[in-house]
């Protein structure tokens, strides 16, 4: 993670979540997700859901739409058709109030091509920021940031 300027006062754009954890060990991943077109806070228990709920939550905004839908042989959320301008249901001073104890991210996610995620991550703690390519990659960031100067 690379260090940036402060970008606490931007606006926040529809297709960004904050992502913050109330645990961070390696075998506990636990938290929750909200972002200004996220309806709902989403908790998360454990770094695979905290993937599948990513997905979903972008699936309902609609920004950045799915490459390509999965199959899936269980119950899933079906992917809503591209939003270019998703509801906003609560302000930027809502979202950027909500900070997790063990660490909070902003998470801008810039494409969903092949399967995979495409984005920037920022430490709201520290002001790092980092790039992915791979959903992967996204929760190596995730998990550096963890363990380095990322957290309350």
């Amino acid at each position: 993670m690379m260090d940036m300027s402060d970008t606490k006062q931007a606006k926040l754009p529809a297709n960004s979540i904050r992502i913050c954890f109330r645990e961070r060990r390696p075998e506990c991943f636990q938290g929750w997700i909200c972002g200004v077109a996220c309806k709902d806070v989403v908790e998360f228990y454990d770094a695979a859901d905290l993937i599948i709920k990513i997905d979903s939550v972008y699936n309902r905004i609609g920004h950045p739409q799915p490459h390509q839908i999965l199959r899936s042989f269980g119950e899933t959320d079906e992917p809503c058709a591209y939003c270019g301008q998703p509801e906003r249901y609560h302000t930027d001073e809502e979202i950027k109030a909500m900070h997790g104890e063990e660490g909070t991210f902003e998470m801008l996610m810039l494409t969903r091509h092949s399967a995979e995620w495409q984005g920037m991550l920022t430490c709201m703690e520290s002001g790092k920021r980092g790039k992915f390519a791979t959903t992967l990659e996204c929760i190596r960031l995730l998990n550096e940031g963890l363990r380095s100067d990322c957290h309350g």
